[in-house]
């Protein structure tokens, strides 16, 4: 009966950290949450990242205006791309939550053919809640005109704090 038990205990264990952990636990405040289809977590089913480790992976600047600005501004943060890649996302939809509540849906092919950055730094101040950040999802506007459309622009969520990948 002991064995039994141990058996079903181990199997449970087992079971419920099937998200392999094999990132460190970030230390700091944690600005972004990763949870859903990873195989790679850091805090139970989760990726956790404070802005050090975000800082870390490769990251991109784009000078762009944005309808919400009245000149061009320089945008830097790591590609959504290699949080995925360092994640082990194998989902395709993402769904990307603002710390207001609000969320949008974005394909994985969206993703991958754009390549928007998670800006947490413009023009070289690391970005407040009150001035859109921690993170504000921006798309390579100059570099695209069809991203120019309500639809589009729609997508580019800040106060982002959660990404969900199903």
């Amino acid at each position: 009966m002991f064995k039994l038990i141990a058996a079903l205990l181990l199997l449970i264990s087992t079971a419920a950290n099937s998200v392999e952990t094999t990132q460190p636990e970030s230390e700091g405040k944690v600005i972004l949450t990763v949870t859903g289809k990873i195989l790679h977590g850091n805090y139970g089913n989760s990726a956790r990242f404070n802005l050090e480790q975000l800082q870390s992976l490769k990251s991109q600047t784009l000078k762009l205006q944005t309808r919400w600005s009245d000149r061009i501004h320089e945008y830097h943060g790591p590609l959504l791309s290699a949080v995925l890649e360092h994640v082990g996302a194998t989902g395709n939809t993402l769904r990307l939550t603002a710390l207001n509540d609000y969320t949008i849906d974005i394909e994985r092919a969206y993703i991958e053919k754009y390549q928007p950055i998670l800006a947490w730094r413009d023009d070289n101040q690391i970005m407040s809640v009150r001035n859109k950040g921690p993170l504000w999802l921006i798309l390579p506007l100059d570099k695209y005109p069809e991203l120019n459309t309500e639809e589009n622009t729609g997508k580019m969520i800040w106060q982002l704090t959660h990404i969900e990948i199903f």
